[in-house]
C-alpha cells in the first residue's frame, strides 16, 4: 500500500500543469488579499479612556453578555409559549449551561481586527476548492480519458487499494494545501501586525463575543485549520466519488457544480429554527464556513431535539467522508465488469450493422458535436432554468413610499413645463395647510376648547402618511435636478427611474458580474473538451488528411461557437432585463441619458436607448472574446479539464474576487 501511494504521489508531483495551476493560485490568494487589505485600509484600533477603563468596559461587557444570556434562558424557560416545545426546552437549557462555564473569561482590550482574513476570508475558500478540484480532477480523469483505468484494472492492486492509495493522496493534499493557504494569510497578517496576542481569548476578536468556548487565539487557530481540513475533505470526497462516477469531464464538473449550488441555497435560505434546518446544518457549505462554528452557539432542531451544530458538523464530515470512500471504491471495484458488458454491446451493435451514417455536411456534423457530443445543448438548457430560478424565485414587491412615487412620477413623466412646476408647488402648499390646520387643532386643544380624542381625530385626519411624504420628495428632488440639468443638456425629461436604476445602477453591476460567473462557467464547460475530444479519439489525424483539412474545420467550430456564445449570452442577460420590465417598465428610451441620476455625476449625452443597446453589444462582445478564448485553449491542450480549470483562473476566479469587493 504505502508503494502505491508514493506511487500515486510521484504521478502528482509530475504534472506540471498541475503544479503550475497550484502555484497560481497560491500566488493568486497571497496577492488579492493584499489587495484586500489595502483597499479596506489598515483598522485603526484606538479608542477614547484609559487602557484600564477599556479593559474594564470589555469585561464588563462580556459579564453582561453571560449574564443576559442566563436570564433570558430562565425567562424564556418559565413562558408559556416556549414551555410547550421540548425543542426549545432543551435549546435553552443547553445554550445555558454552555455559556455559564465563560464567568470571568477576560477580554483582550482594543483587539487587532486582521484574524478576519484567515478565518473569514472566502475568497481563500474558494480557491482552497478549486485547488482540490484540480487535484482530484488531475489524479481520476487523467487516467480515465487516456483508457489506462482498464489496463490497470486487472492488475493485483488495481481496484480498490488503488482508490484507496488515491483517496489518501488525496487526503494528505488538502493538509498540505490548508497550511499553504490559510498558513499564507496568517503569516501575511502577522507580517503587517495585524493581529494582537495569541493567548488572548477567543472573545476578544470582533464578532466572537457570543463564542461559547474557551479558548485563546492561538488555540482557535489550530482548531480552525484542523475543521478546515476535516471540510475540505468531505467536499473532496464527494468530489472524488463524482469523478468515479462520471466517466465524462463536463458530466462530472456539472454534477459537482449542481451539488454546491443545491447546498449553498439551502446554506443561504433556510432558517437555523426551521423544521428544515437538518439540510443546512448537514451540508458541504456549512461546514466549509468554519468560522461560523466558532463566533456563536447554535443548535438546531433534530427530531425535536436541540443538537448543537459543532457536534453535527463533526459527525456530517466524518460519516459523509468514510461514506463515499466506501462507495468510491465499490463502484471503481464493480465498473470493469460493466465497461467489458458495455464495450462488448457496442461491438455487437457495430458487426450487425452494415449501413454507416456519415454527415456530408461539415457545419452540422461540427453543430452535433458541441451541442450533443459535449452536451453544449444541455448546458443551454440549465442556464435557461438557473436563470428562471435566480430571476423569478423572489418576485419584487413595491411598498408604498414606490407606489407614491410612481404616482407622482405619472403626473410629471415627460419634458418640464410650468403645469408640473405648479403641480408641485401645489402639493407643497397642501401639505403646508395640512400642518397649519394641525398646529391650530393643537392651540385648540392646549386652551381646552377639544379634548384628547377630538385631538386624535385630527391628527389621523390632517396628517399626510410618511409613504405619502417620501414619495412625494423623491419626485421633486429629480423633478429640481432636472430642471438645473435641462439648461446644459437636450432632451431632458421626467422619467420613472426606479427600473432603471435597477438594471443600470449599483444592484444591476451585482447581477451583471453574477449573470457573467453564470455565463463563463456555461462556456468553459461547452468548449473546453472540444479539441482535447479530438486528441484523445486520434480525430484529428483523420481531420487533418481529410478534404477539408484542419484549417477549414477549425474555422466551421469557430463559427459554431461563436453562435453558441451569441445565444447563451442573449439567454443569460435577458431574464433581468424581462423582470426589470415586468415590474418596472422601461419609459423614455428616447430621452437624454442625462435624465437618469445615476449618471449625473457623468459627461454622457445620448439617449437612453441607445445606451442599452451598446452596454448589451458590449456585452456579448465580452462573452464572444471568452468564448474565443477558451476555444483556443481547447485546441492547445490534451485535456478537458486543464482547459477548464486554466479558464477559471482566466475567467471565473477575477470575476468571483470582483464580486466579493462590489458587493
Amino acid at each position: 500500500m504505502i508503494s502505491i501511494i508514493s506511487y500515486e504521489w510521484r504521478k502528482l508531483v509530475q504534472r506540471k500543469g498541475l503544479l503550475v495551476f497550484l502555484m497560481i493560485l497560491l500566488a493568486l490568494n497571497g496577492a488579492i488579499l493584499f489587495s484586500q487589505i489595502t483597499r479596506d485600509g489598515m483598522p485603526s484600533n484606538s479608542e477614547q479612556g484609559s487602557p484600564q477603563q477599556i479593559q474594564k468596559q470589555n469585561d464588563v461587557s462580556h459579564e453582561e453578555f453571560i449574564n443576559n444570556v442566563e436570564k433570558q434562558a430562565e425567562d424564556m424557560s418559565e413562558s408559556l409559549l416556549f414551555r410547550g416545545s421540548r425543542f426549545n426546552q432543551d435549546d435553552l437549557k443547553k445554550t445555558a449551561n454552555v455559556y455559564s462555564n465563560l464567568h470571568g473569561v477576560k477580554i483582550e482590550k482594543d483587539y487587532k481586527d486582521g484574524l478576519k482574513y484567515v478565518t473569514d476570508y472566502r475568497v481563500t475558500d474558494i480557491l482552497m476548492f478549486l485547488a482540490v478540484a484540480g487535484i482530484i480532477f488531475d489524479m481520476m480523469l487523467y487516467e480515465r480519458t487516456g483508457h489506462l483505468f482498464l489496463l490497470i484494472k486487472p492488475l493485483k492492486n488495481g481496484r480498490g487499494k488503488l482508490i484507496f492509495a488515491k483517496y489518501l493522496v488525496v487526503v494528505t493534499s488538502v493538509l498540505v494545501l490548508v497550511i499553504l493557504l490559510f498558513g499564507t494569510n496568517y503569516f501575511m497578517v502577522t507580517g503587517l501586525n495585524l493581529t494582537g496576542c495569541g493567548s488572548a481569548s477567543i472573545q476578544s476578536l470582533n464578532g466572537y463575543l457570543a463564542s461559547p468556548y474557551e479558548l485563546s487565539i492561538n488555540q482557535y487557530i489550530i482548531l480552525f485549520m484542523m475543521f478546515k481540513s476535516m471540510a475540505m475533505i468531505a467536499a473532496g470526497s464527494m468530489m472524488f466519488f463524482v469523478c468515479v462516477l462520471c466517466h465524462n469531464e463536463i458530466y462530472a464538473i456539472v454534477t459537482i457544480a449542481t451539488i454546491m449550488g443545491g447546498e449553498i441555497s439551502l446554506w443561504l435560505n433556510i432558517e437555523n429554527y426551521s423544521w428544515l434546518s437538518p439540510l443546512k446544518q448537514l451540508n458541504f457549505a456549512t461546514v466549509i464556513d468554519t468560522s461560523a462554528y466558532f463566533n456563536d452557539y447554535r443548535n438546531f432542531n433534530l427530531f425535536n431535539s436541540a443538537v448543537s451544530s459543532m457536534v453535527a458538523g463533526i459527525a456530517f464530515m466524518g460519516f459523509v467522508s468514510a461514506l463515499l470512500l466506501l462507495l468510491s471504491i465499490r463502484l471503481f471495484d464493480k465498473e470493469a465488469l460493466a465497461e467489458e458488458k458495455i464495450s462488448s454491446f457496442v461491438r455487437t451493435e457495430k458487426n450487425s450493422s452494415d449501413i454507416t451514417k456519415v454527415h456530408a455536411n461539415l457545419f452540422l456534423c461540427e453543430c452535433k458535436k458541441i451541442l450533443f457530443m459535449q452536451k453544449g445543448l444541455l448546458l443551454i438548457i440549465i442556464l435557461v432554468l438557473v436563470q428562471s430560478y435566480s430571476y423569478y424565485r423572489a418576485p419584487i414587491y413595491i411598498d408604498k413610499i414606490e407606489s407614491y412615487y410612481l404616482q407622482y412620477s405619472s403626473e410629471l413623466s415627460g419634458p418640464m413645463t410650468e403645469e408640473k412646476t405648479l403641480f408641485l408647488e401645489e402639493e407643497e402648499k397642501r401639505f403646508e395647510k395640512l400642518e397649519e390646520e394641525l398646529n391650530q387643532q393643537y392651540e385648540r386643544y392646549e386652551k381646552g376648547e377639544i379634548n384628547k380624542a377630538v385631538l386624535r381625530y385630527y391628527e389621523k385626519e390632517l396628517t399626510p402618511s410618511f409613504s405619502e411624504t417620501e414619495g412625494f420628495r423623491k419626485a421633486k428632488e429629480q423633478y429640481d435636478r432636472l430642471v438645473e440639468k435641462n439648461k446644459t443638456y437636450k432632451h431632458i425629461e421626467y422619467i420613472y427611474e426606479t427600473g432603471w436604476t435597477k438594471l443600470l445602477g449599483a444592484e444591476g453591476k451585482i447581477a451583471d458580474i453574477l449573470d457573467f460567473l453564470k455565463l463563463f462557467f456555461i462556456l468553459l464547460l461547452a468548449f473546453a473538451g472540444i479539441g482535447p475530444c479530438e486528441k484523445q479519439s486520434a480525430v484529428d489525424i483523420l481531420i487533418k488528411s481529410s478534404y477539408s483539412g484542419k484549417k477549414r474545420v477549425t474555422h466551421m467550430k469557430r463559427h459554431i461557437c461563436r453562435i453558441y456564445t451569441v445565444c447563451a449570452a442573449t439567454i443569460t442577460f435577458c431574464f433581468r432585463f424581462m423582470q426589470v420590465d415586468k415590474y418596472y417598465g422601461f419609459p423614455g428610451l428616447e430621452s437624454n441619458i442625462q435624465s437618469l441620476a445615476i449618471f449625473s455625476g457623468t459627461n454622457l449625452s445620448l439617449p437612453i436607448g441607445i445606451y442599452l443597446l451598446l452596454e448589451y453589444l458590449i456585452k456579448i462582445a465580452i462573452a464572444v472574446i471568452a468564448g474565443e478564448l477558451v476555444f483556443s485553449l481547447s485546441e492547445k491542450f490534451y485535456h478537458g479539464y486543464t482547459v477548464f480549470f486554466i479558464g477559471s483562473l482566466i475567467f471565473l476566479v477575477p470575476t468571483i474576487v470582483l464580486w466579493v469587493y462590489i458587493a
